[in-house]
């Protein structure tokens, strides 16, 4: 995934503020310091935007790559932006692995939570790999780190592995790596790692092996779940209980 930068023209700038840094650097876009509704930005050019985002994604400054993920969050849930994301479809993804492998907390957040909003958008595609994403996810979401950008990692774990890929070695390695995260001190992380582990459970059916062997192991640590002291974490294991009892009714008994 090679770095791709646009043509020439001026930079169209995003979102401005009286409140930001005036001696931020001339070449950093200018963002605002909190994501913007979609009507502020509506008339800029999709396209425009899009470039202005990747551009602030390589800057140095963490201030504008965290505006510039939020901004990106904003455009991918404001419509289905397959269209537009399908020429970025190599820039971003690797800029927002870089992100998640070097920025703090905040960023590896808003870079999760990004890059599972470009795999739903942009789908699975045939020789795409996600690999470096996924390993970089499991390392964030087991290591040191704010509750909610494990949550983030998790979550997009989940979705990763549930629509970026078809290798049964990284699924396997994705559910243990989410199955450690049920014992995590934060309770929000222990219910996003139920949610997310029954989400990928779901598919594991065509690929047999060591997973499917342990399905009852499984349940029975969502059922134990369910005395958990938080209302989220009960919550999160229940459904995940029902999950596993649509998918393997007839292997739970």
């Amino acid at each position: 995934m090679g770095r791709k930068r646009g043509g020439g023209g001026k930079k169209p700038p995003l979102i401005t503020s009286d409140d930001d840094d005036n001696n931020n650097a001339s070449s950093e876009a200018s963002f605002g310091s909190s994501p913007p509704s979609w009507n502020d930005a509506s008339s800029h050019e999709d396209k425009d935007l899009l470039f202005a985002i990747t551009e602030a994604l390589y800057e140095k400054r963490a201030a504008t790559r965290e505006k510039a993920l939020e901004t990106l969050c904003a455009f991918l849930r404001s419509s289905y932006r397959y269209e537009e994301l399908e020429p970025v479809r190599e820039t971003v993804p690797s800029l927002l692995l870089r992100c998640v492998q070097k920025g703090k907390a905040k960023e590896v957040e808003l870079a999760s939570v990004a890059i599972g909003l470009v795999v739903v958008t942009l789908g699975p595609e045939d020789g795409e790999c996600w690999t470096e994403h996924i390993k970089a996810l499991m390392h964030k979401a087991g290591g040191a780190g704010t509750p909610r950008s494990k949550v983030a990692c998790v979550r997009a774990l989940g979705v990763l592995c549930f629509v970026g890929t078809d290798d049964s070695v990284v699924l396997q390695q994705c559910i243990e790596k989410i199955q450690k995260c049920c014992s995590a001190s934060a309770s929000e992380v222990r219910a996003e790692a139920y949610t997310s582990l029954a989400l990928l459970l779901s598919i594991a059916i065509p690929i047999g092996s060591k997973i499917m062997d342990h399905m009852l192991g499984y349940a029975e640590g969502f059922a134990k779940a369910l005395g958990d002291e938080a209302v989220a974490v009960r919550t999160a294991a229940g459904s995940a209980l029902v999950v596993l009892q649509e998918v393997f009714g007839e292997v739970l008994g």
